[in-house]
């Protein structure tokens, strides 16, 4: 990310649409920083870049709201007792301190949990690990109130292929982040789709605006995908457009961007609904959808409003219902 950085200025770019991860921002806001360049992301989440005046804009909400959010889902879902499993970077590290404390907050306890490098190729000790943590923790408070949380990106589904040999994995609840809801890979794999279904994996993506824009988005990948969209798509289209209309708005001077930018999400409504930055230039506040692979398809099982109210679909949520 660095190097693409440091070729955009070299010829002159000072706006970027991207990174997308918190790693990647981490790694080159040094340089945007010292070289008074805008960057404007639609993923990156970790609150410790949310620092108010610097060039660095995120149309996401940061773990300060995804954090609390899990763990009144999990609560309400009758969980007491989980088992973080998370990729060890700056973004997974500070995922998990998030959920662990807003879980405990809520009476609930959290296993010290197994933390893994990104790019393992193997998670087969891992998964053992994991079913046997599963296991003391279902002979405490009883398999139901057990449940494990996935904090990591695409390598779920290398992870779920390896824990569907383990029975007692495929009867413990799983949860997720935005950072697997919608995502395809889960669903053209068929072993690691049909574990994500048995185990009710269950995760949240920000709630996309339902206007005109998004329906638009949406439309145009089923026709082009076969499916619908995952939440980011539609926080980077949001992404460019303010981007854009910045541009259109100041020029291209980074310092005249940098203060328009705010300025033009105001009054902006997109694929998001209408968008409001905080002091650090960082989505303020949005909903969050629930949702969970039925039938081979990511489904919205309920929703989460901002301030703790979680509402499901018992019908949707229940697979066998669903299959029955």
């Amino acid at each position: 990310a660095l190097e693409k950085m440091t070729s955009l200025k070299a010829r002159g770019i000072d706006l970027v649409f991207g990174p997308l991860s918190s790693a990647e921002i981490r790694h080159v806001k040094g340089y945007a920083d010292s070289n008074d360049m805008v960057i404007v992301s639609c993923c990156s989440n970790d609150p410790s870049l949310a620092i108010p005046g610097d060039g660095i804009f995120r149309m996401n909400l940061d773990h300060s709201h995804l954090g609390p959010a899990l763990a009144r889902l999990m609560a309400h879902e009758g969980i007491k007792a989980v088992i973080p499993v998370w990729r060890g970077d700056t973004w997974g590290d500070g995922l998990r301190e998030t959920v662990a404390g807003s879980f405990e907050d809520l009476g609930g306890r959290v296993d010290e949990g197994i933390r893994y490098v990104p790019d393992t190729p193997d998670f087969s000790v891992s998964v053992s690990i994991l079913a046997e943590k599963v296991e003391l923790l279902a002979d405490d408070v009883g398999l139901d109130a057990v449940a494990v949380i996935f904090l990591g990106f695409d390598e779920v589904t290398l992870f779920f292929q390896t824990a569907s040999d383990y029975e007692l994995l495929n009867e413990t609840r799983w949860f997720g982040t935005n950072a697997n809801a919608g995502r395809s890979s889960l669903l053209d794999d068929r072993v690691a789709s049909e574990f994500a279904h048995s185990v009710r994996f269950t995760a949240l993506q920000i709630a996309a605006g339902d206007n005109p824009v998004y329906e638009s988005i949406r439309d145009h990948a089923l026709e082009k995908l076969g499916r619908t969209p995952p939440a980011y798509v539609y926080s980077a289209y949001d992404s460019i457009w303010v981007l854009g209309l910045a541009i259109e708005s100041a020029g291209v001077d980074p310092g005249q961007v940098k203060a328009a930018i705010p300025r033009v999400a105001d009054s902006y409504v997109g694929a998001l609904g209408d968008i409001k930055l905080n002091e650090a230039g960082d989505l303020a506040g949005a909903d969050y959808e629930v949702m969970s692979i039925r039938d081979g398809a990511w489904t919205m099982i309920g929703t989460y409003a901002e301030g703790g109210s979680v509402m499901i679909d018992s019908q949707t949520a229940d697979p066998s219902k669903s299959r029955s």
